[in-house]
């Protein structure tokens, strides 16, 4: 599979997350962009929790994070590019 990744997200509700990465990972292992879009009410937009990760090791694509809110917590954002 090729292309850019794009993952967008909404908490609608109060304490709604936009997106919840809770040890998963939205990964590349090339060139493909990766974009992460979210907005939230009341928690996190973006929330990374146990090593959650977003791009990867040999990922050389940009990532993007658009986001009102992001937390992390043993979670990261990885690109070699």
């Amino acid at each position: 599979m090729s292309g850019a990744i794009q993952v967008h997200g909404i908490g609608k509700i109060d304490g709604a997350y936009g997106i919840f990465n809770n040890g998963g990972t939205i990964l590349s292992t090339g060139t493909s962009p990766i974009t992460v879009t979210a907005e939230r009410v009341g928690a996190s937009a973006v929330a990374l929790y146990s090593n959650g990760l977003i791009g990867g090791g040999s990922a050389s694509g940009d990532v993007t994070i658009n986001a009102n809110d992001v937390a992390f917590a043993t979670a990261g954002v990885q690109t070699g590019g």
